[in-house]
């Protein structure tokens, strides 16, 4: 594209809130080195030319509180940036406070103090202690591809969901696409070039500073398209699965020994995020008993983390569908396809019997919709891709599961708001250039009257406190 219509891109520390519990938080950062920053005069040019002979390591250092001006909140001691992980560094906070909000500054610099990033300022806030009933507003999203940025400074979305002011976010997967698109990445070094070109667009740079994330991973923002752990093939030279493994998770703020995980937002919201490639079979492997997605020690404790939750709602946000629709001829990648009907049938069997307070939220299909399995009553929402030009692929309405909702041509995400008798999951939020549309809510849960069409009310359910 010509250079004036680029994306706009963020020169500074890079900055993303993850993890978030009530009591701790992880705070990713990435330095840049000096020669990733225009150059605007001799001195530039002169620390570009040092740099060809000297290496240094690149520092960054923390301090963070409840007060909004950091009136007596000293620096913590400058760390050394990891060097071999993209210049990142994790800190992990703990001992925090439930329900509380923390402001946090972030300076960045090489090891002489040459270069001095602008200190970088963010906030968050953590969650409500397991027996407080808060209120909470989340978002969740799937999918974007650079290419397919829908304005300058990154996809519209990202403004939408801020104005929502989410307790947090979820990407469900396809954080960037390393098979798709003007670049194929080849080795570890295009990778993190994807990354960054990703969340250094200045919507996202922002975003990820002001509201904690949850990270999934999922097929392109690991090596390629429907990959599984030992597949033979990949478009992308020295990237193998466990190198686009690593990767992921110097990328992202999350714990590298810790694929899938559950949080505990107060009394009323409990989320659980499964991995769906690191212990899947091959696709192609014939449908059994033995054939899985999730695998079994996941398995397990899914099931008896969800048994055992007290949670007036219990939410799973899943990369990749259960009920869909998805495309029946060419895909065979998760439990709405036939290559995986065997744990497929299980999963909306099990989750249909946990009742109506257990709710299915799924990304990776680039239409939105809400559907029912005609076999077990699940409900199951997806909330489309990030841009519009990225959304397509659908094989349309499908009576056949009972389809209360689907739509293509629009990027959206979905809102869910909880509350101690209600969960509403309001119709996908729309990008328009003039804001958000779509505030009408779609669906709740259980239903009540069904009726056609966007924006009236199809599914909605209101609980007693002491329900069940």
């Amino acid at each position: 594209m010509p250079q004036r219509d680029r994306p706009a891109s963020r020169v500074g520390v890079g900055v993303k809130v993850g993890e978030v519990t009530d009591s701790s938080a992880v705070i990713w950062t990435r330095v840049p080195k000096p020669e990733e920053r225009p150059m605007e005069g001799k001195k530039d040019l002169k620390r570009w030319l040092r740099r060809l002979f000297f290496e240094e390591d690149m520092q960054v250092r923390l301090r963070y509180g409840v007060s909004e001006d950091f009136s007596n909140v000293p620096w913590m001691p400058w760390e050394d940036a990891e060097i071999d992980h993209d210049d990142t560094r994790q800190f992990v906070l703990s001992g925090l406070r439930a329900d509380t909000k923390y402001y946090f500054e972030i300076e960045g610099a090489d090891e002489s103090r040459r270069t001095v990033y602008e200190v970088r300022r963010g906030s968050f806030r953590t969650a409500p202690a397991a027996d407080r009933a808060v209120p909470i507003r989340f978002t969740v999203g799937t999918c974007q591809r650079y290419d397919h940025v829908d304005s300058l400074d990154g996809f519209v979305i990202y403004e939408s969901m801020r104005k929502l002011d989410p307790a947090f976010f979820v990407m469900t997967g396809d954080s960037v696409y390393y098979d798709r698109g003007p670049m194929i990445v080849k080795n570890a070094e295009m990778a993190r070039l994807c990354w960054r070109q990703m969340y250094t667009l200045p919507r996202l740079f922002d975003f990820h500073a002001e509201v904690p994330t949850y990270w999934e991973k999922d097929d392109h923002d690991m090596v390629g398209d429907d990959c599984w752990p030992g597949k033979p093939r990949t478009p992308l030279g020295e990237i193998d699965y466990e190198t686009g493994r690593q990767i992921y998770y110097e990328q992202t703020p999350r714990p590298r020994d810790k694929p899938y995980r559950t949080f505990r937002w107060g009394k009323l919201v409990q989320i659980w995020l499964l991995e769906v490639r690191d212990y899947r079979s091959p696709n192609s492997a014939p449908d059994g008993p033995e054939k899985t997605i999730w695998g079994r020690e996941q398995k397990d404790w899914f099931v008896q983390g969800v048994a055992q939750s007290d949670a007036v709602w219990k939410i799973f946000i899943n990369p990749t569908p259960l009920v869909g629709p998805d495309r029946a001829l060419d895909k065979r990648d998760n439990h709405a396809n036939k290559a995986f009907r065997t744990e497929g049938s299980w999963a909306r069997r099990w989750a249909a019997s946990q009742g109506d307070r257990f709710v299915v939220v799924v990304g990776d299909r680039h239409w939105q919709y809400h559907s029912v399995d005609p076999k077990t009553g699940l409900n199951e929402y997806a909330c489309g891709p990030a841009s519009d030009m990225h959304a397509g692929g659908s094989p349309g309405f499908e009576r056949k599961l009972s389809t209360r909702f689907h739509r293509v041509a629009s990027a959206e995400f979905l809102s869910v708001q909880a509350e101690e008798k209600e969960l509403r999951i309001p119709a996908p939020r729309r990008r328009q250039d003039s804001g958000v549309r779509g505030r009408a809510p779609f669906a709740g849960l259980k239903p009540a009257r069904r009726y056609q069409g966007c924006g009236r009310l199809v599914r909605r359910l209101t609980f007693g406190a002491d329900s069940s």
